[in-house]
């Protein structure tokens, strides 16, 4: 059983975090104006980029629980196919549906997006994440074989992941210093996916034994998180600053700093976990809260869509979003009203769906247990 690992406060205020950055993404505002580069607007920007890294991390933190043995990988992998398509992959479709004829409505668009998502794992839009979460799960057997906290197995994940990451950090380099302008998907080794995945494995053999022998766990967190945003944040304006770019690698996960901003994130988190379990009320409303991501994470680009103009209002009385502290006034304000809705939205539709499609499919495929995933991992409940 995995429920004793799997429902931690501590990785649902994260996934909480990351679904909160998610939004601030859709709804954050362009750094660059009138040719200038607004400070506060880019260290926001900076921020939000680790939204969707932490769901990789939270994915590869729980991705390889049910594998013991070799032996258990088969079994592991149609568990996984199962889950995947019951719990993820028919809600994306159906929201799919939804974003496509509501494109097709407002803005003219067809239903091309739908083929994509379906067929070559190119959505168009934010689930992209979930065809991402595809490919994991169609890799996972040979995931798995690396993914077991042995001796042997660790030595050649770790090789392996640090050759990906030297390969990112030549690529990040280069591109600084403007001798190979690759765009932001240039990469060498695993694919920076992937390497998250890996690196939430990794966290996963790693943090437990950090608590027990290095103090101040939260403080090392910290360190590597601040550190990380401050090397973005320079190497954004550098690329402004030198070579007028600033849709540039650094802005989004596919950079070397953006796996030390969400490790560091994630083990800065990770630390009150204890302290967040003796607090059985906070952790009860962080659980209910946690549990509903996946379903906020499907609905709230809707909800963007529909209050552009309330967007448009509270960026005005804020000032234009020119200094620190009015966009910080904006997200809060703005990204609580959308999160707040997209959290409505996402009980009822979950509720909804629950009943009507997931039950059913439970009965046929998963003989009547109940399974709860959300965004990657997985408890599995006997009814």
């Amino acid at each position: 059983m995995e429920k004793s690992k799997n429902r931690q406060p501590a990785v649902e205020l994260l996934r909480l975090i990351g679904c909160i950055l998610v939004i601030m993404a859709h709804a954050q505002i362009y750094p660059i104006v009138e040719e200038k580069m607004v400070g506060g607007r880019l260290l926001l920007s900076t921020i939000i980029a680790d939204d969707v890294p932490i769901f990789f991390l939270i994915t590869g933190f729980f991705f390889f629980g049910r594998v013991l043995s070799d032996n258990d990988v088969l079994s592991a992998y149609i568990y996984k196919i199962k889950t995947f398509f019951i719990n993820i992959w028919i809600p994306s479709v159906i929201f799919q549906i939804i974003y496509c004829a509501y494109g097709v409505k407002r803005f003219g668009q067809d239903w091309s997006a739908l083929w994509g998502f379906l067929f070559r794992q190119s959505p168009g839009n934010h689930l992209w994440f979930v065809s991402a979460y595809l490919q994991f799960v169609i890799l996972f057997p040979l995931l798995a074989y690396i993914c077991r906290d042995e001796k042997n197995r660790n030595i050649i994940r770790r090789i392996v992941l640090l050759i990906s990451i030297a390969g990112s950090l030549i690529v990040d380099f280069e591109y600084a210093l403007g001798k190979a302008m690759m765009d932001k998907d240039t990469q060498f080794g695993l694919s920076y996916y992937l390497i998250f995945l890996l690196l939430g494995y990794e966290l996963s053999v790693i943090i437990p034994k950090m608590k027990e022998r290095i103090p101040y766990t939260a403080l090392i967190g910290a360190a590597i998180y601040v550190s990380g945003v401050i090397v973005k944040y320079a190497l954004q304006m550098s690329m402004f600053n030198k070579f007028n770019v600033y849709e540039n690698r650094f802005r989004w996960l596919q950079c070397t700093p953006c796996f030390f901003t969400a490790a560091g994130l994630f083990i800065f988190i990770y630390s009150f976990n204890d302290s967040l379990v003796k607090h059985r009320g906070a952790s009860g409303i962080i659980d209910f809260l946690g549990s509903k991501m996946f379903y906020v994470f499907l609905a709230h680009q809707l909800v963007i869509y529909e209050t552009m103009g309330l967007r448009d209002k509270i960026l005005e009385l804020n000032k234009g979003g020119m200094v620190l502290g009015y966009v910080l006034l904006y997200y809060i304000e703005y990204v609580a009203v959308v999160f707040a809705i997209s959290l409505a939205v996402a009980f009822v539709c979950e509720m909804i769906y629950n009943y009507a499609v997931r039950q059913w499919l439970y009965k046929l495929f998963l003989k009547n247990k109940r399974v709860r995933v959300q965004d990657g991992d997985e408890e599995q409940e006997e009814n």
